[in-house]
């Protein structure tokens, strides 16, 4: 099984446009998580940035980026978009169909 993780920083000061599209961007990621296509979604400790992990193919994770608020707000900025595997631990279960 192979999914995309996604790296993500922030800048540290808080911009209203940012802020705002925050709600709507955690929402997005509830629903994606329901719908089995979002593994996890974890902000650094110091709040500087995330890291996602997508189940799907590369044009479906870069969608799902595209469809999100977040990432149009000023200083999101994503630093790498990686498939991975894992080899160590279980696996996501597999995508519903």
């Amino acid at each position: 099984m192979t999914g995309w993780s996604r790296a993500t920083t922030t800048p540290q000061y808080e911009n209203p446009r940012r802020l705002a599209a925050r709600v709507a961007h955690r929402q997005h990621l509830t629903e994606l998580h329901a719908a089995g296509r979002l593994v996890m979604a974890e902000p650094w400790q110091d709040d500087s940035g995330a890291l996602l992990v997508f189940r799907g193919d590369q044009a479906e994770v870069e969608a799902i980026m595209a469809a999100d608020p977040h990432y149009r707000a000023p200083g999101v900025c994503v630093d790498s978009l990686r498939q991975w595997r894992p080899i160590v631990g279980s696996a996501p279960p597999p995508r519903p169909a």
